[in-house]
């Protein structure tokens, strides 16, 4: 999560209008690409909880929630830390997955992958599944909320990646069976006790 730095006075007497052309000029002079300078404001917008339509209104910043910390936010983001550090989740096939340093951010293919896994497997069978590499458990989460039924067990060779996955098993509510183990461990129990084997290493 992000913490605020000391308010800037200006800040508060900043318009919304002003304060969306210092974000974006702010943004385009630390070389990040107008496309994604256009989606992290529209990320931004959806965090404070304000419609982009909002910010083309000559009003002052004072009324929005959180406004102490918009400056500190978007140092960081002009400093090219990933959003999803910045605000500390990602939104990941209908969970919201804490990440952080000690795991690699989810990727749109990675949520495709997992589409793919449960569209090939019936919702009312009691399958096995090892998510093998599982760094911050959304595979396995994601396994698990969508087959309620699967046994689910997520691996992972950093022991500081599953320290995250099992802080998502937690407030995820979800029943994972978390492992340290590396690829060159053999899985445990004869071959045919796991139905599904899914890796999706760094």
């Amino acid at each position: 999560m992000c913490h605020a730095a000391k308010v800037h006075p200006y800040l508060y007497r900043m318009t919304r209008a002003a304060f969306q052309s210092h974000f974006q000029l702010t943004l385009q002079s630390a070389g990040v690409p107008p496309e994604e300078v256009r989606a992290l404001w529209a990320r931004w917008t959806e965090w404070v909880g304000e419609s982009r339509l909002a910010y083309a209104l000559e009003n002052p910043l004072e009324a929005l929630p959180h406004v102490e910390n918009h400056l500190e936010v978007l140092r960081r983001l002009a400093a090219h830390e990933p959003w999803a550090h910045i605000v500390g989740f990602v939104d990941f096939a209908g969970l919201q997955v804490s990440i952080d340093h000690r795991a690699l951010i989810p990727r749109p293919e990675t949520e495709e992958l997992l589409g793919m896994l449960l569209a090939q497997h019936p919702e009312d069978a009691a399958l096995h599944a090892l998510d093998w590499c599982t760094g911050s458990g959304c595979i396995a989460l994601g396994m698990k909320h969508a087959r309620s039924l699967w046994h689910v067990a997520g691996w992972d060779v950093s022991e500081e990646a599953l320290s995250l996955a099992r802080r998502n098993g937690q407030t995820t509510g979800l029943d994972i069976a978390w492992r340290n183990a590396s690829l060159s461990d053999p899985p445990s129990g004869p071959a045919e006790a796991w139905d599904i084997l899914v890796s999706n290493p760094p």
